[in-house]
């Protein structure tokens, strides 16, 4: 059977071939990677950012908040107090609704990004986008 020159050639392209399917699939998976970290990273660089933003913009008005309650609740110790309060009940509704709020949102994001059934590489997003970015085009990768 593997007397003949073609059986043997045969057998060293198969070969070839399993090889070089192995490095595609390697590469496939090293993208993958590469682009769910850095939709991952960018998530919470984002996150991040628009939590200083809205951490200022809350210190801000608190501070507004108190100088207008100060005229009318008798001083300014008082609207401290009424301000100090106003945030333990938003600290206890946060604590209260932590799970749809918070964990279940997180969740869903890593479940969508890392647990997706797109293992094809001619159907998922990261050939998508890494032949949108061959091209020098921007992809959405959501």
């Amino acid at each position: 059977m593997f007397s003949n020159d073609k059986n043997i050639e045969a057998l060293v392209r198969l070969v070839e071939n399993l090889k070089r399917y192995g490095e595609l699939r390697w590469e496939s998976l090293q993208l993958d990677f590469v682009s769910k970290m850095t939709l991952l990273a960018t998530t919470l660089i984002l996150g991040a950012v628009i939590f200083g933003i809205t951490a200022l913009v809350v210190v801000f008005l608190s501070f507004a908040a108190v100088h207008f309650l100060a005229s009318h609740v008798g001083g300014l110790a008082m609207a401290y107090l009424i301000v100090a309060v106003g945030y333990v009940v938003l600290a206890f509704l946060a604590y209260s609704l932590r799970r749809p709020l918070l964990l279940n949102p997180i969740a869903t994001l890593l479940e969508r990004l890392f647990l997706a059934d797109d293992h094809r590489p001619e159907d998922s997003t990261v050939s998508d986008g890494y032949r949108a970015a061959r091209r020098g085009e921007d992809y959405d990768y959501l």
